[in-house]
């Protein structure tokens, strides 16, 4: 008897450190939104119950979950949400989207997730300078995002896991509050304040695209940018070029398409080179890196930070 208790007390033991090691997702909590972003936590509320052609998105744990959705739209992943449509993360830190059991579940699917969709802001969004996923890093943006003159500030954009994941695929990295723009997307009536953009150049980079608005404008489609300001940005490159291509413009990294993009303001723009073994693409208007491009940008302007 009391090697069987002993030996089922050791079973236990190893089945509670298997729990720990796996790394279970903890249970649902009430999450109090109207605390500043923790620059973790994602809500997607408006993308589980979008009803119609429009979405409204709030605060920055809305735009976040606009982040993951869009990221994991060209990986095929599932999207894990507790009852308060919060995100379920794996808790052992590698950044991966639980698929634990007991939480519902979406899959985000790759093909025109918001093509004719309109994604409104309704309030100015603080990221409270925490790193910031570009938005469609890891795969194409389509459709139209309103600001309605509304505010997105204070981020630092990086090489986020979804970035990575991309880049090893096809070797292209975007950066900016957007990453790849394309068919008939609109990005309008926005303001941006305070955008950092910090680069370093992954060795297996092929393409390299930095904006202040978007990485790139794709040549699928005709994507356009209007009555758009960034008021304080900083871009800073560095490590070694060899040989990618790296655009790098306070608007757009690369306008790639043939659609004119119009009044777009950028204040205040200071471009950090500390790259080495290579060449950087820019232009001196400052608007995108592409060459025979300028015409195309009506009514925008770029000042340098004094």
């Amino acid at each position: 008897m009391k090697k069987l208790l002993a030996f089922l007390l050791s079973a236990l033991t190893v089945c509670m450190l298997s729990a720990q090691q796996i790394g279970a997702a903890p249970a649902p909590v009430d999450f109090d939104k109207s605390q500043p972003w923790d620059g973790v936590n994602a809500c997607i509320e408006w993308y589980v119950e979008k009803d119609g052609s429009s979405c409204e998105i709030a605060d920055a744990y809305d735009l976040y979950g606009f982040s993951l959705v869009v990221n994991s739209q060209g990986l095929g992943d599932y999207l894990y949400y507790d009852p308060n449509y919060m995100v379920i993360f794996d808790t052992d830190g590698d950044g991966e989207v639980s698929d634990e059991a007991g939480y519902d579940e979406t899959r985000v699917v790759a093909g025109d997730l918001f093509r004719g969709t309109e994604i409104l802001f309704t309030n100015d969004i603080d990221l409270n300078n925490k790193d910031w996923t570009t938005i469609g890093c890891s795969t194409s943006f389509e459709g139209i995002v309103n600001g309605q003159d509304h505010t997105v500030k204070n981020f630092r954009v990086i090489t986020s896991e979804y970035n990575r994941r991309h880049g090893l695929k096809g070797g292209t990295y975007l950066y900016g509050l957007f990453g790849n723009i394309c068919g008939s997307s609109e990005i309008k009536d926005l303001k941006i304040e305070n955008e950092t953009v910090e680069v370093e150049i992954e060795d297996n980079a092929v393409n390299v695209l930095v904006g202040g608005v978007t990485g790139r404008l794709h040549n699928v489609g005709s994507p356009m940018i209007s009555n758009v300001t960034v008021n304080g940005l900083t871009i800073k490159l560095s490590g070694k070029v060899n040989a990618a291509n790296v655009y790098v413009g306070a608007i757009v990294g690369q306008h790639n398409c043939g659609a004119e993009q119009t009044n777009i303001h950028v204040t205040g723009y200071e471009f950090i080179d500390e790259h080495t073994d290579g060449n950087i693409h820019t232009q001196p208007d400052n608007f995108q890196g592409m060459d025979g491009k300028s015409d195309l940008f009506i009514d925008c302007t770029v000042e340098m930070k004094k």
